[in-house]
């Protein structure tokens, strides 16, 4: 769990889409490429970085407009610490998971977003911004929940 956090925290290109279509990309200086990858049901399926993390947004599938605030989870494909495994909607299975909570930007790039990271069903540990690939620079990051 800890390896996600740091890897998230590492990385650099986005992670989380706001409101999206399957195949839109983000970049986080944080995390590095996020690319919205498809809807099971619900749940928005996104992957980060070389594909070794899936990030679970429920409720956003076939939303196309910016808005609110959503949780979901997270899963790396490595070995894990968390004790139990977790499996995503997709069908992967880890113990190497957490929480997250993703917010649109209102006053950012269109369809920008913070997505908050927790280790395990834990506390929140981290953040990062994402911004759509080809908008403009992202603003700082929001402030810690």
């Amino acid at each position: 769990m800890k390896r996600l956090a740091l890897s998230l925290y590492l990385a650099a290109t986005p992670l989380l889409p706001t409101l999206a279509a399957a195949d839109e990309v983000w970049t986080s200086d944080l995390v590095g490429t996020i690319v919205y990858e498809a809807d099971i049901g619900d749940v928005a399926v996104f992957s980060a970085g070389d594909n070794s993390v899936h990030l679970y947004i429920e409720g956003l599938a076939g939303m196309y407009a910016n808005a609110g605030r959503f949780q979901g989870y997270w899963l790396e494909n490595t070995a894990g610490t968390c004790g139990s495994s977790l499996t995503g909607a997709d069908g992967w299975v880890s113990e190497n998971w957490g929480t997250l909570e993703l917010e649109f930007d209102p006053n950012g790039p269109e369809r920008s977003y913070t997505v908050w990271i927790g280790e395990c069903g834990a506390d929140y540990i981290g953040e990062f911004y994402a911004t759509p690939v080809g908008a403009e620079p992202a603003p700082d990051p929001a402030p810690t929940k």
